[in-house]
């Protein structure tokens, strides 16, 4: 009997981190932020991502829901999320403006914004591209060199390894530890340790 219990819990607690895991953001959407009073508190999320979504309200605290990022609002996955975080908005430039047709239309810009740029038009879809915001052609975001401050070296051990550099960039400050191995982040330089360009 205890060992079917032992086996029952197991079980459990198996179910539960299984589902924990298949969590994901929800980015608010226009129609949430008209739903929720101004001057919303966090009471005021959490009643409405629960009582009104029926997802989860971590408030960011998301050890256990680690596929939903930094978000306070959490909803189970679905194959129908597209959501794409690496994007960031790409400010038309007065050449770009001199580029493109005068009474521009859409398509125009999409033809743009992807044949021209080898960007991502996305038409202002702040949902699957939250990052992009409202604009409407999105570029990947550029990461350059996290110089070490002072502060840095304080919070960091003596005799510190690049294991300890590792943790520090990526769990401290949450950016991303090349190693010097910027192939993929050339903005970075021969940096160590890299952030997404403010």
């Amino acid at each position: 009997m205890m060992r079917l219990v032992s086996l029952a819990i197991t079980l459990a607690v198996f179910l539960v981190d299984s589902s924990k895991a298949e969590f994901v953001c929800h980015h608010w959407t226009e129609e949430d932020y008209n739903a929720m009073p101004q001057g919303r508190t966090p009471e005021d999320e959490r009643q409405y991502c629960e009582d009104v979504l029926g997802y989860v309200f971590t408030q960011g605290e998301n050890e256990f829901y680690p596929k939903c990022g930094q978000c306070w609002c959490c909803k189970p996955d679905g194959e129908e999320l597209l959501v794409n975080e690496d994007l960031v908005c790409y400010h038309w430039t007065e050449e770009d403006n001199k580029a493109m047709p005068q009474g521009r239309t859409a398509e125009d810009e999409k033809y743009y914004c992807e044949d021209v740029l080898g960007y991502t038009f996305s038409k202002g879809d702040y949902v699957n591209y939250p990052n992009c915001g409202t604009c409407w052609c999105c570029r990947p975001k550029v990461f350059v060199c996290h110089h070490w401050t002072e502060e840095d070296y304080k919070a960091m051990p003596q005799g510190r390894t690049p294991e300890d550099e590792r943790q520090y960039c990526e769990d401290v400050l949450g950016y991303t530890f090349t190693q010097g191995q910027n192939e993929e982040y050339p903005e970075c330089g021969e940096c160590w340790c890299c952030k997404p360009e403010s």
